[in-house]
């Protein structure tokens, strides 16, 4: 490959992950006077902060407890409804703040915002940790950020403000995580097809091989979406989603084949996942187009209408 078609290749690389998507679209980041000001690679840290001020894990957070009737602030998709939700909570400056309830994929995709506003590569990564990254603790799904600095991807864990860092010790540096702390589909999937990894460790409390690989297939399906620029709610299904029940593998030898060759893929190499990128687009199945089922707070699901020409750059 020449130095040209390489060039080239890494400046669209760029383009597509620091213009931001219908999910991160949102200008108007110094309203909240950000520490970082008009450079947000100086201090990551605090936009790590901000993220956390304006939500809180619904489920999950150390110092905020979320009434039930807050639920529907999980059906908040973009950062545009999530700011607005914000503001609708504190309507008074001098208040004590009220964040919004969300998940790690909202905080992700806030502190995305913040980068891809200031025209720095990120994007949102789907994939597992250990609670808290507590090797003692079981797997977990999880959602967290990459961001391009230095010449090279850094991973950055969207929870871990500096109120956090102070409270628990999680043994990371939360803007420049180390990569073996957190596995992302893709190469859950790889791990687990080549018998490194076992798939029962991703079944959650109740080791089941099956399930596991099926959840790791739906995580991977997650973030090769995120890499297209669509950032998923994790209960979305689409396309190759809808194919099998919960727990049950397809056997579809072609897709499973197809899998794995996207899972061998180095998505740190910038031609290699050019190649991939637009095999992913090319598929009807691997990424959301028309109507995808969603499920609302409840748990009854309901459809919403994606357009792959409104979040995918060619």
């Amino acid at each position: 490959m020449s130095t040209n078609i390489a060039t080239s290749s890494m400046m669209n690389i760029a383009h597509v992950y620091s213009t931001p998507t219908p999910y991160t679209a949102f200008e108007d980041w110094q309203q909240f006077h950000p520490a970082y000001g008009d450079d947000i690679l100086s201090d990551p840290q605090s936009a790590i902060d901000l993220a956390n001020e304006l939500v809180a894990h619904y489920n999950h957070s150390e110092f905020h407890k979320m009434a039930p009737e807050r639920a529907d602030d999980l059906e908040l998709r973009s950062v545009k409804e999530i700011i607005a939700r914000y503001h609708e909570l504190n309507p008074e400056s001098s208040a004590p703040v009220t964040p919004v309830g969300g998940r790690c994929r909202d905080l992700a995709l806030l502190v995305c915002s913040q980068f891809r506003a200031q025209g720095v590569p990120a994007r949102l990564r789907f994939g597992f940790t250990h609670m808290y990254y507590d090797t003692k603790r079981a797997l977990a799904d999880h959602v967290v950020v990459e961001y391009f600095d230095e010449g090279r991807w850094k991973i950055l864990e969207p929870r871990g403000s500096s109120r956090l860092m102070d409270h628990q010790d999680l043994g990371i540096n939360p803007i420049d995580v180390d990569p073996k702390k957190f596995i992302n589909g893709p190469r859950a999937w790889h791990k687990i097809r080549n018998k490194t990894l076992r798939a029962e460790w991703f079944s959650g409390t109740t080791p089941n091989a099956q399930m596991g690989l099926w959840y790791v297939r739906k995580i991977m399906l997650f973030d090769l979406a995120s890499l297209c620029r669509y950032e998923a709610d994790v209960f979305d299904l689409w396309g190759y989603l809808t194919d099998s029940k919960p727990g049950v593998m397809p056997k579809f030898k072609p897709h499973l084949e197809a899998l794995d060759s996207i899972a061998a893929t180095d998505f740190l190499d910038e031609h290699a996942f050019s190649e991939c990128y637009q095999l992913l687009v090319q598929d009807d199945r691997f990424l959301p187009d028309g109507e995808i089922s969603v499920s609302p707070t409840l748990g009854k699901r309901s459809t919403l209408s994606v357009r792959k020409d409104d979040y995918v750059l060619y």
